[in-house]
């Protein structure tokens, strides 16, 4: 997404907690790393928004062994 290439990961399947590190990356280089703008970094949340809706998200509910 930094690349902007997004439109690559159009169905494409993601793990949910792949939303958790990228926004998680995006909070460091936000507020450790100070590499990017508030702004910048809204606008970075909402384009993955958008991936976040165009990609199959798997889950992993029900793959439990006992």
């Amino acid at each position: 997404m930094k690349l902007r290439k997004a439109e690559l990961l159009v169905r494409s399947c993601i793990q949910r907690l792949t939303i958790y590190e990228v926004l998680n990356a995006l909070w460091k280089e936000l507020h450790l790393l100070r590499v990017i703008p508030e702004g910048r970094a809204v606008e970075f949340a909402d384009v993955l928004k958008r991936v976040v809706s165009l990609v199959v998200v798997l889950d992993i509910g029900g793959w439990r062994r006992f």
